[in-house]
C-alpha cells in the first residue's frame, strides 16, 4: 500500500466483536498501519477513546456459488486489544 499518514483513514465495524472492550457494530477507529493481515487502529469515539487495537484478517475456507459454481474465497477482519 502507498504511504498514508496516521488519521487519515477511519475504520467503522461493522460487527459486534468484543463488546466488553469497545469493539461494538459501528465502532469508529483511526488507522496508524496497515500491514498485509492486520490493521492496526485507535478507537476513536465513547468509553474507549484511544484505545489501540489490531483486527487481523482471518481468511475463511472457499465458498461455492450455488448459482454458477463458482469459487471464491471470503476474508473478514476480527479484532483483539492489546
Amino acid at each position: 500500500m502507498d504511504s498514508v499518514d496516521v488519521g487519515e483513514i477511519r475504520v467503522i465495524l461493522l460487527r459486534n466483536i468484543n463488546p466488553s472492550e469497545g469493539l461494538c457494530n459501528g465502532t469508529r477507529l483511526i488507522y496508524h498501519r496497515f500491514d498485509q493481515n492486520v490493521i492496526d487502529a485507535e478507537i476513536s469515539v465513547g468509553e474507549y477513546l484511544g484505545k489501540r487495537v489490531f483486527l487481523p484478517r482471518i481468511p475463511f475456507m472457499l465458498i461455492k456459488n450455488s448459482k454458477d459454481g463458482t469459487m471464491y474465497k471470503n476474508s473478514k477482519y476480527y479484532a483483539f486489544t492489546r
